[in-house]
């Protein structure tokens, strides 16, 4: 052991624990070597002459730690052995007389992270709240604030457990956060959730339009239970909940270290964060022991909750078990790893993220009940209320012709709705048909069949949405109070989706569901720190931490290259048939002096270029209809504008994908818009999809790709075949029918002649 190797040791313990061990009672009586001014604990003393000393590595500064202020009385230090837990725990004890501060343990919500928006008259939600093992909370908190449209004497939210009122009180947060404290005596061990129910009403106005602009904001990072630090036990499942409580706020979970984490430590890591009940867009911050500590943002919480601290295993001491759990001085706990730890040993506080439960698959051919899709009957209770359902279809499901699926709709609605009232019946968000809701209210109504053109569905995910459309009787005074619902979809509704033959495009969404974090990977070649793309592995980082598996069945593994749109290797370019140009303007737009000094009038055309528009505008005429799908990649970029573009670069493997990421691409957005696209019919399909700064994407499939058949061609699916190849190119499929037309006639003219002629010899 060498004096260097000591004193980096002594910086990390130092880093962790110097707060609790170095009291300064202990200091003033000599009983340890007190901290050099750099913040470096000088073992040398300690040491004797049994070690061989060394040369001296360079020290870095450590900010000082002040020592805790302690009341009168002797003070010792706690009793310690390495590698004993119960040690461990007492590194971190508070002395005597010295409340442990109290530590906010933010809820989580269903909706993602960030604000959670319950909007119109009626409307509900639910908060998570987690109760460590040995933590009592007294109260629990809930951080709002509401429209100012809201009229206040009308409207309350209303917050139950398991069914026991926990509080109800009216919206009185018309400007900033507001927070209402609630009795904690019902909260257990584990996990809490807390069904929140808004009513609503506008001051003024009664219709649609006024249910868009009444709304309630609550804030899940800023709401939860306050308890003191040293409640959570220092263990893997104290550190689990403490994680996801941190991860949950939107703060991320620190990776704290001397030296570089191992790539592949720190993508197992940051795979595993939705294990710990995280939300997707979970993210691992990494920075340096030697780093002082980020000063939190403003509202936030300070401090963290938890934190991981990866030590090189050369300085590992020896007899010491990892992964090990210890209470930082802070309060937070930390889990100590050594930077060869295998990912099995981080099942216990990191446990693998569970398979995503995919949307029900439906089999073509037999109808099916609506509440074999949903779990309940649909309701539908604001002024505009919409409620979908989403389904899977066969990957290999195809019509692209004339064929006609049916939904036959057993639905009611409220009585005394005005005449205008409408509902809206949605395929994929296509209106296929609108129904009045007035003269036949607060009855049984009989079945009605909806059908719609098949072509409307999609293999992948589909979704059946209703939106509800009440206006107010009158529309200039506040709404009159309705208990009940306005209408009610019922669950005995059926959908009948003919079968198809077996054919498929290539498509993205395939690649996307079958996607895990293992398959994400960066296409950076360079090793130095100095020249690595920081953006896609950033990107890299997110996406791993926020695609847990989906369970679909998948046809393969499937891979994701992330890159940045200034890496990316000419050689790819050429094979997307896309020019740098494009892709330039598509994902990094640079604005001209036009753009600020507004459109300036473009000098008159001449007869030539008129010509010459006139004759490009009737071949894109002609191609469109020859071919019905998009232009190629490099036109079809040239009006849009993302912040990444996911493609696949051949054809023959969609299974491997490639994600060009521009400058102004979000890591938090890319990962939320990949795992809302796995589930949702807007998700990335077709050859290639560009991702807005709003988080949707744009779909493109090239018009030279033909569907692919996955069986062969006989006399029961010819028909539905020819349909298919005749609705993806009519003219290219009536010029192949015409030239077969034209060869029998010419063969049968053939055989005409010849067979006279010999008659009349």
């Amino acid at each position: 052991m060498t004096v260097r190797r000591t004193r980096l040791r002594g910086v990390v313990l130092g880093t962790l624990c110097a707060p609790a061990l170095l009291s300064g009672h202990a200091l003033a009586q000599g009983t340890v070597p007190p901290p050099a001014e750099d913040g470096i604990i000088d073992l040398t003393p300690l040491l004797g002459d049994g070690f061989d000393a060394a040369p001296a590595a360079p020290e870095v500064a450590v900010p000082p730690v002040a020592a805790p202020v302690l009341p009168d009385g002797n003070a010792a230090l706690p009793a310690y052995r390495r590698g004993d837990p119960v040690g461990d725990a007492a590194i971190a004890a508070v002395p005597s007389g010295i409340a442990a501060p109290l530590l906010l343990y933010p809820a989580t919500s269903d909706a993602g992270p960030g604000l959670q928006r319950l909007s119109g008259e009626y409307a509900a939600g639910a908060l998570t709240v987690t109760v460590p093992p040995g933590a009592v909370p007294e109260n629990l908190s809930i951080t709002y604030r509401n429209s100012i449209n809201i009229l206040p004497e009308d409207s309350r939210l209303t917050a139950t457990l398991d069914g026991v009122l926990l509080g109800d009180w009216p919206l009185t947060a018309p400007g900033d956060f507001q927070t209402v404290t609630l009795p904690g005596t019902a909260l257990r061990t584990g996990p809490n959730r807390i069904q929140l129910q808004v009513r609503q009403s506008h001051r003024i106005f009664c219709g649609p339009e006024a249910s868009f602009a009444i709304w309630t904001d609550i804030a899940p990072a800023r709401s939860g239970i306050a308890i003191a630090a040293d409640a959570p036990m220092p263990d893997a499942n104290g550190f689990r909940l403490a994680a996801a409580a941190q991860l949950a706020a939107g703060r991320g979970l620190p990776l704290v270290s001397a030296s570089a984490v191992p790539p592949e430590l720190a993508a197992e890591i940051a795979g595993r964060l939705t294990g710990t009940g995280a939300d997707r867009s979970a993210a691992l911050v990494q920075r340096s022991a030697y780093a002082p500590a980020p000063t939190p943002a403003p509202g936030a919480a300070p401090g963290d909750l938890a934190r991981i601290t990866v030590l090189a295993a050369a300085d590992v001491l020896p007899g010491l078990p990892l992964p090990a759990y210890v209470r930082a001085p802070d309060g937070a706990i930390v889990l100590v790893l050594s930077d060869d730890t295998p990912p099995e040993a981080l099942d216990s506080a990191l446990p693998p993220p569970q398979p995503v439960a995919a949307p029900p698959l439906v089999t073509p051919g037999p109808a099916v009940r609506l509440s074999d899709l949903s779990d309940a009957d649909l309701s539908l209770r604001a002024r505009y209320a919409r409620a979908a359902v989403t389904f899977r279809l066969p990957d290999d499901w195809l019509l692209l012709s004339s064929q006609k699926a049916r939904m036959t709709l057993l639905y009611r609605y409220a009585e005394g709705l005005p005449e205008t009232a409408l509902m809206l019946v949605k395929v994929n968000e296509t209106t296929v048909r609108l129904l009045p809701l007035h003269g036949m209210g607060d009855t049984d109504l009989p079945p009605l069949d909806v059908s719609f053109p098949a072509r409307l569905l999609q293999p992948g995910m589909n979704s059946v949405s209703y939106e509800a459309i009440i206006p107010g009787d009158p529309a200039d005074m506040p709404c009159p109070r309705i208990d009940g619902d306005f209408v009610q979809i019922m669950g005995e509704t059926t959908l009948t989706i003919p079968p198809s033959p077996r054919m498929q495009f290539p498509r993205l969404a395939r690649g996307v569901q079958a996607l895990t974090p293992a398959g994400v990977m960066t296409g950076d070649p360079v090793a130095d720190d100095a020249g690595r793309d920081t953006r896609a592995i950033a990107a890299q980082q997110a996406l791993a931490a926020g695609l847990p598996p989906l369970d679909v069945a998948a046809t393969g593994p499937a891979t994701l290259t992330v890159t940045s749109h200034d890496r990316l290797d000419p050689a790819v370019l050429t094979t997307l048939g896309l020019d740098r140009i494009a892709l330039d303007r598509a994902l990094a737009p640079r604005r001209t002096a036009q753009d600020d000094t507004g459109d300036v009038a473009p000098p008159a055309a001449t007869t030539a270029q008129r010509l010459r528009g006139t004759a490009t505008r009737a071949w894109d005429w002609l191609r469109t209809l020859a071919w019905p799908g998009d232009p190629a990649l490099t036109d079809w970029l040239a009006d849009r504008t993302g912040i990444a573009l996911l493609v696949i670069p051949d054809p023959a493997r969609p299974q491997d994908m490639l994600l060009v990421t521009g400058p102004a691409a979000d890591p938090a957005t890319l990962a939320t818009a990949f795992a809302d696209g796995r589930v949702s019919p807007a998700g990335p399909t077709g050859q290639a999809a560009l991702l807005s700064d709003g988080g949707t994407w744009q779909n493109w499939r090239p018009a030279a790709v033909p569907p692919q058949m996955r069986e062969p061609l006989g006399p029961r699916n010819a028909r539905v075949v020819a349909g298919n190849y005749a609705s993806w190119s009519p003219v290219l499929f009536t010029g192949i029918l015409a030239t077969l037309m034209a060869a029998s006639v010419l063969l049968a003219l053939y055989l005409i002649v010849k067979t006279r002629g010999a008659r009349m010899r």
